[in-house]
């Protein structure tokens, strides 16, 4: 059985650091920095930085907590985050474009399937 000393060593993230956290986060929201396109684009672009940086530690950690296969991990956690982003990106960009008069929504019309 892991000491009381081992167990404080392996906290990574304590109550007083999570109040501040949440306390900083409050914070920027009050500001309305958030609200911000350029801002949450930065943010959705170090979003998919960091899990491309991470995806090893991402999986492995998947895998010793849950048992989850890299394959897997990989595949659900780590392409499927990638898409979602992207997809945000791209609908930010599309309304971006209706709005400055680029693209004419009124004219896109559905087209059938099968």
């Amino acid at each position: 059985m892991a000491s009381e000393q081992q167990v404080k060593k392996s906290t990574l993230f304590d109550t007083s650091s999570a109040e501040t956290l949440v306390k900083d986060m409050r914070g920027a929201v009050s500001s309305g920095k958030t609200k911000s396109y350029e801002w949450r684009l930065g943010q959705l672009k170090s979003l998919l930085k960091m899990v491309e940086s991470s995806e090893k530690l991402i999986c492995d950690a998947l895998f010793s907590d849950l048992g989850k296969p890299q394959h897997e991990a990989f595949i659900h956690e780590g392409r499927i985050t990638r898409v979602k982003v992207m997809g945000v990106v791209c609908f930010w960009f599309w309304r971006e474009w209706v709005s400055r008069g680029v693209i004419d929504w009124k004219r896109v019309k559905r087209c059938k399937t099968g």
